[in-house]
């Protein structure tokens, strides 16, 4: 999948989520996740370096003149209900464990399968705001995926 054939939509009404979760899992992985941020990443003019699946440290990581540095920390869809949680409470701990720079982006990637939303609706503006944390739903429809950025600070 090229850089071209992604979309990129900055939404900040999470109302406009509901005609773009979906309910049955799509088949969005982790690895999926991260080609496409990684992909958007690098659109947006950020040198990135995505890190292999056993690796260690951050999934994603880059910089950009622009907009300084970019920490991401991307999961997949759940094959069971209660795993959407546990991947969700395990990318926010791991996106915090690696929180040291001021001048950085943190991204937690998610499918943006509707538990995901849910999850990340709960998730309050001062949190969100004194963390410096952002979410990046990547959605699935026919004709190609694309990557919708949920409460992000910086356009």
């Amino acid at each position: 999948m090229t850089a071209n054939e992604l979309h990129c939509a900055y939404v900040t009404n999470s109302r406009q989520f509901v005609d773009l979760e979906y309910k049955q899992n799509a088949g969005i992985t982790e690895e999926v996740v991260k080609d496409l941020v990684y992909q958007q990443l690098k659109r947006d003019g950020y040198s990135a370096k995505k890190n292999s699946p056993k690796g260690k440290g951050a999934d994603i990581e880059g910089w950009s003149n622009r907009y300084g540095g970019v920490v991401v920390e991307a999961k997949g869809e759940g094959s069971r209900p209660e795993m959407f949680y546990n991947f969700f409470v395990a990318a926010l701990g791991q996106i915090v464990m690696r929180m040291n720079e001021r001048n950085t982006r943190y991204v937690v990637a998610l499918p943006i399968h509707e538990k995901f939303v849910r999850l990340v609706q709960g998730v309050s503006h001062e949190a969100r705001k004194k963390l410096n944390l952002e979410f990046w739903l990547v959605g699935a429809d026919p004709i190609r995926y694309s990557i919708h950025i949920l409460y992000a600070e910086h356009p």
